[in-house]
């Protein structure tokens, strides 16, 4: 038979695991708390009671040593009770040696119970041999015997005294203790409170949002990222997150080298290698058409440069409007620097560099959250050329990224997803590049600048054919 391990409910944060802590320790302090005063009240009842029983046994040594025949302290029923005190008393301590340090107490009790039994018998005559003796031997007798149980109570009595000092000791703990979790349990319960509030009110809002978008119908897949991350994240649901992040990235890289999966299905093995060797050669064919249009494409922006442009400094703006409500929640200091250039325009589509700047711009964003949280972007135009860089202070990159970014050929994708997306998109409009500075770690892009018509000078203007053209620009580059 096989033991099962006991699952436990997972905590979601560290505020419920403060509730539960608080809780049993509310609990665990309330019970040492009743313990430590129940064991403190049989001790009191048993020092109360071994005085009042002792009490009675003075009475009838008085009465006998003054000569009171007719006491009714020398009364049988009386003395009958007396050892009936004892024997009570001598129940209690058996119950308080149990459960306190007072282990003495038990046979110290036991002990004099039988004193005051022998001592009883002797003073009603019951002992023939102690009532052959003469008064005067009595007397000393009885005065010995009584003597002796005094001492026989004080050392039971003080086995008890020490006993209840430690039962005071754990009672002080225990309120301690008690009154400490007392005070802050509420507290507890009152921040999760305060969390399931809020997080019911940022789904609210996500909600509100994403009504919106709907009824604007200008959702747009960036802003629908940043809603469905947030909700995910408001809700501690990590791994679906991770989730739809890895799904993002394919298909945000679909069309980019991404997601060319073909499924091959043959009932044997040579069809299944005929299928093989059928898609091998239509991949070989196709990667030769797409060598083929991107070479063309190349020849095409050396001879006539054209095709889409994007505006750099509006969509980067833009894109900071963006993340400016995520930041300011969670109290990130944002630094710009981005200079006063209108139409700053580069090559390529809009939508890639959209994509890029989001990404770059999300995982800083998440990366200053988590540490120092300082964050800087600045934009500046060097001749044809517009660096933007986005600065984290007091982080820095892993060495697997940074050798990675390195390579001329890329051998492995980016641990992080939205570098890696980052990195894959501004292929064909700029360079990205990834380093660690003195005060934290940068990422650093690159864009060629389309100028303007009116900022072109001619400076030289040289005849030549078509062909000799392609030759002199093939120079160049090289």
């Amino acid at each position: 038979m096989t033991m099962k391990a006991i699952k436990l409910p997972k905590m979601k944060s560290r505020k419920e695991w403060a509730a539960l802590v608080l809780s049993v320790g509310l609990v665990v302090s309330g019970v040492f708390l009743l313990s430590d005063s129940q064991k403190l009240q049989r001790l009191a009842v048993l020092e109360e009671g071994m005085g009042t029983c002792f009490q009675r046994v003075a009475q009838t040594f008085t009465a006998k040593m003054i000569g009171e025949s007719r006491s009714v302290y020398l009364d049988k029923g009386f003395t009958q009770a007396s050892e009936e005190c004892f024997g009570e008393a001598a129940s209690v301590a058996n119950q308080v040696s149990v459960s306190t340090v007072a282990t003495k107490a038990a046979a110290l009790v036991n002990k004099l119970a039988n004193e005051v039994s022998f001592f009883h018998a002797k003073i009603h005559g019951t002992d023939e041999s102690f009532s052959k003796n003469n008064e005067l031997v009595q007397s000393s007798h009885l005065n010995s015997r009584f003597q002796a149980m005094e001492g026989i109570r004080e050392q039971a009595l003080s086995d008890v005294a020490v006993a209840k000092a430690q039962a005071r000791a754990g009672v002080l703990r225990s309120k301690i203790a008690f009154y400490l979790f007392a005070f802050f349990c509420p507290f507890a319960f009152i921040m999760l409170w305060w969390n399931a509030r809020e997080q019911s009110r940022t789904n609210r809002e996500v909600e509100a949002e994403a009504y919106t978008s709907l009824e604007s119908g200008k959702a747009t897949l960036n802003a629908t990222k940043t809603l469905i991350d947030r909700v995910l994240s408001n809700n501690d649901l990590p791994r679906t997150k991770d989730l739809f992040d890895r799904t993002y990235a394919l298909l945000s890289l679909e069309g980019k080298g991404g997601l060319k999966v073909k499924t091959i299905s043959a009932k044997d093995q040579a069809s299944r290698e005929e299928a093989i060797e059928k898609v091998w050669q239509e991949s070989e064919q196709e990667d030769q058409r797409e060598e083929k249009r991107v070479r063309n494409v190349q020849l095409k922006s050396i001879v006539r440069p054209d095709g889409p442009t994007a505006d750099l400094e509006a969509i980067l703006s833009r894109h900071l409007d963006l993340i400016s409500g995520t930041v300011f929640t969670r109290g990130i200091r944002l630094s710009l620097n981005i200079e006063d250039e209108e139409g700053v325009s580069i090559k390529g589509k809009s939508e890639d560099l959209e994509q890029v700047l989001f990404h770059a711009l999300s995982e800083a964003v998440n990366n200053a959250a988590e540490g120092s949280k300082q964050l800087a972007v600045s934009m500046k135009r060097l001749g044809g050329i517009a660096l933007v860089n986005i600065d984290v202070q007091g982080s820095i990159f892993p060495e697997d990224i940074l050798l990675e970014s390195t390579k001329v050929a890329r051998t492995k994708s980016l641990s992080n997803v939205d570098l890696q997306i980052a990195r894959e998109l501004v292929d064909g409009i700029g360079k990205v590049s990834f380093e660690n500075t003195e005060t934290g770690r940068r990422t650093q892009f690159v864009f060629n600048v389309i100028e303007k018509s009116g900022d072109v000078r001619v400076k030289n203007v040289t005849k030549a054919t078509k062909r000799e053209l392609k030759e002199m620009f093939a120079s160049q580059e090289r």
